[in-house]
């Protein structure tokens, strides 16, 4: 019975002790595979404007499904927008570095994460700090 209360307080202390690293390193994935999609959801929008990727994110409403893609997890203090309308840079995580540079471009920075200091290039990959990676997949 002794043994058994002491591995649960071991248990959940290293629970305690570990889950706010796991949590923010989840938050760093997910903001890694959000901006991969916007990498590639701005590459789509070049491929219709003449090898050019956009200048802003409203721009790319039609290949963005919501407003809340461009609000990163880590971000705790901002709010997406409640739709296209209504959006505004106060409501991204995310900004543009580089606007209307050119598809082909794959080694300057298009975006970064305000928050991580993530980097997202022309070609849909990102930098997270240790490498440049596409989406991944849990």
């Amino acid at each position: 019975m002794v043994w058994c209360l002491v591995a649960v307080s071991v248990g959940g202390l290293a629970l305690a002790i570990c889950s706010p690293y796991a949590r923010r390193h989840a938050e760093s994935v997910n903001c890694g595979n959000q901006m991969a999609s916007i990498g590639l959801a701005a590459k789509s929008w070049a491929l219709d404007n003449e090898g050019r990727l956009p200048s802003d994110f409203r721009s790319m409403s039609n290949e963005l499904a919501a407003t809340r893609l461009l609000v990163c997890s880590g971000d705790h203090l901002r709010v997406s927008a409640k739709d296209w309308a209504f959006f505004d840079r106060t409501n991204s995580s995310y900004e543009i570095i580089s606007p209307g540079m050119s598809l082909g471009d794959t080694t300057n920075v298009y975006f970064r994460c305000k928050v991580h200091g993530h980097l997202g290039y022309a070609d849909g990959t990102v930098f997270d700090g240790k490498r440049r990676r596409a989406k991944v997949l849990w």
